[in-house]
């Protein structure tokens, strides 16, 4: 039975290691588009959309794979009649072929998941800054609209004229 659990936990975290892989090759991307992008243009921004949506696809399927994960390392905790073992802590005490793997795995993610924040922190300044750029310029055509409108006479106004229904 605990090898059945430690079989399996090793498939979710490869499955963890390649949804990973794949956000930390979209953050790549992200940082790449963030610096070269013009975002006033819609292919930008269409770009830009389907690459987030991609990343939040895989983010929920790396959320359901570490709640599966999270099960299979309570049911390996309750056979092995201990609590709060991890991957590492598990290749160690039951050193296999499958234990090693998943310490591997374990290892390998953590760069992985290091640099990814770090990318994602770079793109999130980048677009901030775009961001503030475009408000900037927004802000300029808004103060050209207004300092035109204030030249040009607006439409003529006509003295009011009251008109009552009543008569004296």
């Amino acid at each position: 039975m605990v090898n059945k659990y430690i079989f399996r936990l090793v498939q979710e975290y490869e499955k963890q290691f390649s949804l990973y892989s794949d956000i930390h090759q979209s953050a790549h991307q992200l940082q790449c588009l963030c610096a070269n992008a013009d975002f006033r243009e819609t292919e930008s921004l269409n770009s830009l959309n389907k690459l987030l949506q991609f990343r939040q696809v895989q983010m929920q399927s790396i959320e359901k794979s570490q709640q599966i994960a999270t099960y299979i390392l309570t049911g390996l905790n309750s056979c092995l009649e201990m609590a709060g073992i991890d991957g590492i802590e598990l290749a160690e005490l039951l050193p296999s072929p499958e234990t090693k793997r998943l310490k591997e795995i374990i290892v390998l993610l953590e760069p992985i998941l290091k640099e990814t924040v770090s990318l994602d922190a770079g793109s999130r300044e980048l677009l901030q800054l775009k961001l503030d750029s475009l408000k900037d310029e927004s802000l300029k055509l808004q103060k050209g609209r207004d300092a035109s409108r204030a030249y040009k006479p607006g439409r003529e106004q006509h003295a009011g004229v009251f008109m009552d229904g009543k008569h004296c």
